[in-house]
């Protein structure tokens, strides 16, 4: 199955937190022809919902930034 991969900061506490919600994620084309997100998957499929995956898998998370300080969430104390 497709995926996102997301840009993220990676803070001490071991939290990610995306750098920006616009165009920060890179769509992973799996390739597969029975998957609707892949490049690969016809145009014209005709039984798509009920023979294709019509999910991406879970976002991988891809550091640009690694801080050694806890995330914001974590510095305030916040539970």
């Amino acid at each position: 199955m497709c995926y996102r991969q997301v840009q993220c900061t990676r803070y001490g506490c071991g939290h990610d937190t995306p750098l920006s919600e616009h165009r920060s994620f890179l769509q992973v084309d799996c390739s597969e022809a029975n998957c609707r997100y892949s490049s690969s998957h016809l145009a014209d499929c005709q039984s798509c919902k009920e023979t294709c995956r019509q999910w991406l898998r879970p976002a991988q998370m891809v550091p640009k930034q690694t801080l050694s300080t806890p995330c914001p969430h974590c510095a305030s104390g916040a539970k």
